[in-house]
């Protein structure tokens, strides 16, 4: 759920990359400056004092280059634990992530433990991710490292520079766009990993209606509780909720690569009603939508 979002986009006419050789350095130096007054008088953590300067900091960056983005601040769920701190939009469409950590605090892969790692190992198939901790910045696409850029300075006393290669890291990241898929390994690559986030989403929803019923909800009411009570009864009777997550998430995206397939509009409708149309030939896979 997208709870505040800040739109690049202004009137009048933008500033172009070579119109204003200084405006990374202004902007840099500003984003310094704003995250020593907030790390000196906040009390809410170090993660959460540097957001609002690094939005701020993403927003001019992004009006320079000339990209109508919009950076939705994700909204805090105890049940998923996981989801980057920001969703990047590009022309209506999510394009982007960003995870942000504390000053200081490692976004090396290899170096994470417990739940950094757990996070990293659910976030790494997103397609286009950014990591940062406000002075190293780690730009991962396809699950591969593109590159990665390192301020100079600390923003504990807000005096931090950038390298010119900044600039290239964060066009790389606000104009990407997905590969097109021109071969059977290329798509099942793709598949796999839309696939793996699709099942951590879903094993996140049934802990998110298990800790409902916790607290008092009715479960018979809960639908991926029902949902996979409906799979262990039509299916497998001894499926756990894991095996359910994987089978389900399995289940529809082939369902969508079925549609596809099949000539069924699956972009701009509803889930229900590519369902509805798959199910008359294809009733398992179209229930799962």
């Amino acid at each position: 759920m997208i709870v505040t979002s800040m739109s690049l986009k202004q009137s009048g006419e933008r500033c172009g990359v070579g119109d204003s050789p200084n405006w990374l350095t202004g902007a840099v130096a500003a984003f310094g400056k704003e995250c020593a007054k907030k790390l000196a008088t906040d009390n809410v953590g170090q993660e959460a004092a540097i957001r609002t300067p690094l939005e701020q900091l993403l927003g001019s960056v992004g009006l320079q280059l000339g990209v109508e983005a919009v950076f939705h601040d994700e909204v805090r769920d105890t049940e998923r634990r996981v989801r980057p701190d920001y969703g990047v939009s590009v022309g209506g469409a999510i394009t982007g992530y960003v995870e942000v950590k504390a000053p200081g605090r490692t976004i090396n892969p290899s170096a994470f433990r417990g739940h950094d790692k757990e996070q990293w190992e659910r976030q790494q198939d997103l397609p286009n991710l950014l990591y940062t901790n406000g002075t190293e910045w780690r730009l991962y696409q396809d699950g591969e490292h593109k590159r990665t850029v390192q301020f100079t300075g600390d923003l504990f006393d807000g005096k931090i520079t950038a390298p010119p290669e900044f600039e290239t890291l964060m066009q790389d990241f606000l104009v990407w766009k997905p590969e097109p898929i021109t071969s059977v390994n290329r798509l099942v690559t793709a598949v796999a990993r839309l696939t793996r986030l699709l099942r951590g989403e879903v094993v996140d929803q049934l802990a998110a209606e298990h800790a409902a019923v916790r607290g008092g909800a009715d479960k018979y009411v809960q639908p991926f509780l029902g949902l996979a009570a409906e799979w262990r009864a039509m299916l497998f009777p001894q499926a756990d909720e894991e095996t359910f997550a994987d089978g389900y998430a399995q289940t529809v995206t082939f369902a969508l690569l079925l549609a596809r397939k099949e000539d069924i509009k699956v972009s701009g409708v509803s889930l229900h009603v590519v369902g509805d149309k798959l199910r008359a030939g294809h009733s398992l896979m179209g229930r799962a939508l």
